[in-house]
């Protein structure tokens, strides 16, 4: 069993200007500009879902900055099996904690290159965590950018135990997450 199987895996992918844009305002993405995708393992196989955001807004922070906040309600997470869907949601609470929520400094999103690191506060079931997100590639088509972020982190960490059926197949301390915000053009 590698280390990477022992922690919650996160990828944040996030289409944005880098270095030419100096204000997200402007673009209004819609909640359908984000997808999200998210791979974990069991003690059998590896698993893999997606989920979908319904907000992405600027939220002004100390010192006038912008944060950059992306809503991902747990309703959407879908592995494409429901007894999987169900244990998950009930894992996360989402009767009673509906949203996982992830936010960046826009100043960092926009100046950060690959390979640098990003600081990411992750909510999920009122935990909040800051999480060391890398980027890890950036992609240019037609004026649109991509920027991969990557980061690891635990489900213990938001104090969540994992699923098991019949107390023999688990799902191991890791999730991968990709989220991809799409459709960010230069500012004209």
């Amino acid at each position: 069993m590698n280390h990477h199987a022992k922690h919650v895996r996160i990828t944040f992918t996030i289409f944005c200007i880098l270095g030419i844009m100096t204000s997200l305002s402007a673009l209004a993405l819609p909640p359908s500009a984000v997808e999200v995708e998210f791979i974990g393992d069991s003690t059998l196989h590896r698993f893999s879902g997606t989920a979908m955001a319904s907000e992405i807004a600027e939220v002004s922070a100390p010192g006038n900055r912008t944060l950059i906040r992306v809503v991902i309600p747990v309703s959407t997470m879908n592995t494409g099996h429901e007894s999987r869907d169900n244990n998950m949601r009930h894992m996360l609470d989402a009767a009673h904690y509906g949203l996982i929520v992830g936010e960046a400094l826009r100043e960092e999103l926009l100046q950060a290159r690959a390979g640098e690191t990003i600081a990411l506060a992750l909510t999920i079931r009122n935990e909040t965590r800051q999480v060391e997100a890398v980027w890890s590639r950036m992609d240019e088509a037609n004026g649109e950018y991509t920027v991969v972020l990557e980061c690891d982190i635990s489900l213990k960490d938001y104090l969540l135990k994992a699923p098991s059926v019949m107390g023999l197949i688990r799902v191991k301390d890791t999730v991968h997450l990709s989220i991809k915000v799409m459709g960010i053009k230069e500012p004209s």
